[in-house]
């Protein structure tokens, strides 16, 4: 995966979900992204506010 999705999340941070007061974004395969894609994941991580789920699956 390249870094455009993991952009897109860090903008969307702010915003809160519509329907619950949780969210969860699941992400398939994170052993294929790329490095520098896995740098901005965890920048995102690190910004997750309460609330919010990453549920991540791997092949390795």
């Amino acid at each position: 995966m390249n870094v455009d999705p993991v952009r897109e999340w860090l903008r969307g941070l702010a915003y809160g979900s519509l329907l619950s007061r949780w969210s969860v974004r699941i992400v398939k395969d994170l052993d294929r992204f790329t490095c520098k894609a896995q740098y901005l994941l965890l920048i995102y991580l690190d910004r997750l506010p309460p609330g919010r789920v990453v549920l991540g699956t791997s092949n390795l």
